[in-house]
């Protein structure tokens, strides 16, 4: 049983139209932090007496662009001159790589002359990089990069010179990782070694824009701090995996139902939080029981594409299904509706919407929650102390209306013909036969009466002439 699987690059399309400015600003803290809510990490969360003053702690908030609740999108200016590049900023990776005039597959707009910029070097040492939907390759250099102008450090670069099925990324230009493998020195590190934050955490919180045809300004990704409205919010898991934002699974749940997984530890032991992929990625047997209690509520679904269902979703609908629940160290994930189906892939059939399911098998040895997911949560990534910070705001959904359909219009009334010319003629000749009919009837009528006064003097000579 496998979900529909529609690639982020199939969602990029209207960015092949227009560039994108992404504003930012940077600001002091004008205030101690706060204390701060730790539930599921042991110990002080981001604790540090000497660095902690209202004078020199900094931090980023920038208003990136949501695309279509299934992506997150940035400005990063790139070497001497500021090269604008429009990327995508992911926590299930570690590398920067932006691409080349040498790379022929790359549908960005934008690429970049390494030898145009005396900050830029490249290296003999050539790496690959997969993703979900295709892979990079090129050799590694270093080059002054920031997400603001004033924002800038130097950074490891994978120059890219060819790749593979990236024909749909139209005006993607990059990837900026923001995994977190220890060993990797990725630009949060270096942020912090530069002094440009102050503690080694960021903050990622995508609008609940509803009208998946469309792109917005209301997500922001926050460098260096927690926004004050959420800081007390937010539950605190441990980081179990020192090479990705990922932690342990205990069970799960769909409904009410506890789900066995014991079968399938190697696919479900950890969860990863991932800014960089668009669906879920879960446990067969998860899956398996999510399509038992559709069935058994008689879930409205039609069968579309490669026989995959699609499932009623007007109003009213999606609070129908069950949740899925995962349970990690410190609380229990809820996984909605409105994280497993996908709005912005809607089947419209007899006035009615129905969506695809936002799911996949998860055959990579781990469990992924993608943007579907962050879209109605906002998560915290700490690299000081290794844990994640999760707020699940569920916020009012505001879904399409059901199509209705077109009124049927009411028949027009046939006009009489207006009459030809003979048809003139014709009426002019009725009148005047009447009129006629009408003189021969009045003198055979005073006929009539001189015959019949002949008759009655019984005279030869008048009946002949009344006759005549």
């Amino acid at each position: 049983m496998v979900g529909v699987f529609i690639p982020l690059a199939f969602l990029l399309v209207a960015l092949s139209n227009a560039r994108i400015t992404i504003p930012v600003t940077q600001k002091s803290l004008p205030k101690p932090l706060p204390e701060y809510n730790v539930n599921g990490a042991s110990g002080a969360f981001l604790r540090a007496d000497d660095e902690q003053t209202a004078t020199n702690y900094h931090y980023l908030n920038l208003t990136i662009l949501n695309g279509r609740n299934l992506a997150y999108f940035g400005q990063m200016y790139v070497g001497e001159k500021n090269t604008p590049f429009l990327v995508l900023l992911d926590t299930g990776s570690n590398n920067i790589w932006l691409p080349t005039t040498d790379c022929k597959e790359c549908p960005g707009k934008t690429i970049y002359v390494c030898n145009e910029s005396s900050t830029c070097s490249m290296t003999n040492q050539t790496i690959i990089m997969p993703y979900g939907i295709g892979s990079v390759q090129g050799p590694i250099g270093f080059e002054n990069i920031g997400l603001t102008l004033d924002f800038k450090v130097n950074s490891t670069i994978v120059w890219v010179t060819s790749g593979r099925d990236l024909q749909n990324y139209k005006d993607l230009d990059g990837f900026v990782g923001l995994g977190n493998m220890e060993k990797a020195r990725d630009f949060i590190d270096l942020a912090f070694d530069a002094g440009y934050i102050q503690e080694k955490v960021f903050s990622f919180y995508l609008d609940h824009n509803y009208r998946n045809d469309t792109y917005s300004n209301g997500s922001y990704l926050s460098i260096g701090y927690i926004p004050e409205d959420k800081v007390n919010k937010v539950t605190w898991v441990q980081v179990t995996n020192p090479y990705r934002w990922a932690t342990a699974v205990k069970g799960m749940k769909v409904g009410n139902i506890e789900v066995n997984l014991t079968q399938d530890a190697s696919n479900t032991k950890e969860v990863l939080f991932d800014s960089g992929w668009s669906l879920l990625l879960l446990s067969d047997y998860v899956i398996a029981e999510l399509y038992n209690q559709l069935v058994a509520s008689a879930a409205e679904f039609v069968m579309f594409m490669d026989m995959a269902p699609a499932y009623r979703c007007d109003y009213g609908y999606p609070e129908k299904y069950p949740n899925i629940s995962i349970s990690v160290d410190g609380m229990d994930i809820i996984l909605t509706a409105y994280n497993y189906l996908m709005f912005s892939q809607v089947v419209q059939q007899d006035g009615k919407n129905y969506c695809m399911l936002g799911f996949m098998r998860a055959n990579v040895g781990i469990q992924i929650l993608g943007d579907s997911f962050l879209k109605t949560n906002f998560v915290t990534f700490s690299k000081r102390n290794q844990t994640m910070g999760i707020y699940q705001e569920f916020p009012p959904i505001i879904l399409p209306p059901a199509p209705q359909p077109k009124p049927t219009p009411e028949p027009t009334p046939t006009p009489t013909p207006k009459p030809e010319n003979y048809q003139y003629f014709m009426i002019i000749g009725g009148v005047v036969f009447v009129v006629v009919l009408g003189l021969v009837l009045m003198k055979n009528k005073k006929g009539a009466r001189k015959l019949e006064k002949a008759l009655d003097q019984d005279s030869a000579s008048d009946y002949y002439n009344a006759a005549i």
